[in-house]
């Protein structure tokens, strides 16, 4: 290639580099063009044709905020929208201010979804949040049949993000709003490790009304203790979230001393599978309840048959004469216990 024909090249390359604030390498001109190496003689000289200095770039600092033009963004800075015919402002994650008050509106956790309450005193006309949301950030069914509700994707009713919510055919086992506020408490107990002041602290004006002895009877599994099992385990006072409990020896909950104590076998079973799936060994009490539980409920069986069942419920392969081994010992403090187990 002609040094003439390759330097009108660079300069059209230089101009397109430029614009993109990129410095070309004579390397890759080289490529690019085929330059014959042999013409490169001055190679500062041709260099100082392709390649010019990065352009400087200006940093141009955001303009300051007008706390008075937007004093919701004193509340939270992120993008808000407008509700024009409410005359409110919500946020992207579910705040609402009220304009003309001047002020965020309180919010409640009322027949199952967070709600703003309109008027002190009166629950009746509070305004779900979620619909508010997504109609503010265009999230949309497709549908309009009225078959469609707002599922909150990370199942918390709380979480009023707009990347959370979506819309979704209406479920037939669709949970009541008693059921929402059973998950809704144990959540906040999770998050407040089962402290029971500070979980009646969020249902101020709740409905229905939530009580410290309804908090108390849902954390000690007196009560919707098929909802908890999914969320948390109490034993002996001690509360231990299921978050948590995938890794068991790390809250120095042992399962069989678990079983033991509370005669739960439901949730230590489901406190085995935990293990199992997290490629956790299982140790000789564990694998006793799994066995024992089979024997309670097959009157006549072989070991055959229970290494079988491991396998196909648990993934655990045990070898058939350690399972006879148990099988055969009545006498152990998990034999003893599965006994009293309806």
């Amino acid at each position: 290639m002609l040094l003439s024909t390759a330097r009108q090249f660079g300069d059209e390359l230089e101009f397109l580099a430029s614009s993109l604030n990129y410095a070309v390498s004579l390397e890759d001109l080289m490529v690019l063009s085929e330059i014959n190496t042999d013409i490169l003689v001055d190679i500062e000289t041709i260099q100082s044709f392709f390649v010019r200095e990065p352009l400087e770039i200006k940093v141009v600092e955001a303009p300051e905020v007008n706390l008075d033009e937007n004093p919701w963004l004193a509340f939270r800075d992120c993008t808000w929208r407008k509700i024009f015919d409410i005359g409110w402002m919500i946020s992207e994650y579910g705040d609402v201010y009220d304009i003309g008050k001047g002020c965020i509106k309180r919010q409640a956790f009322i027949d199952g979804d967070m709600r703003v309450i309109m008027n002190e005193g009166d629950l009746t006309s509070a305004k779900r949040v979620a619909p508010l949301v997504t109609r503010a950030f265009g999230i949309t069914s497709g549908d309009r049949s009225g078959n469609y509700i707002i599922e909150h994707i990370d199942g918390d009713r709380r979480n009023l993000s707009c990347t959370n919510l979506r819309w979704i055919p209406c479920p037939k086992d669709r949970p009541t709003d008693m059921q929402y506020l059973v998950e809704d408490i144990c959540r906040r107990l999770v998050e407040f490790n089962g402290k029971t002041e500070e979980v009646l602290k969020m249902y101020e004006n709740s409905r229905p009304v939530v009580t410290r002895n309804m908090i108390q009877e849902i954390r000690n599994k007196t009560k919707h203790s098929a909802i908890s099992d999914k969320f948390f385990v109490y034993q002996n006072g001690s509360f231990f979230p299921r978050e948590h409990m995938k890794k068991v020896e790390n809250v120095g909950l042992k399962i069989g001393e678990y079983f033991l104590v509370t005669g739960d076998l439901n949730m230590s079973l489901k406190l085995i599978k935990d293990k199992v799936n997290n490629d956790m060994q299982l140790m000789k009490d564990e694998n006793e309840i799994l066995i024992k539980d089979y024997q309670r409920t097959h009157k006549k069986c072989f070991a055959e048959d229970i290494r079988e069942y491991l396998v196909d419920n648990f993934g655990v392969k045990l070898p058939l004469d350690y399972i006879q081994e148990i099988m055969n010992d009545d006498e152990s403090t998990i034999a003893q216990s599965m006994k009293g187990v309806v």
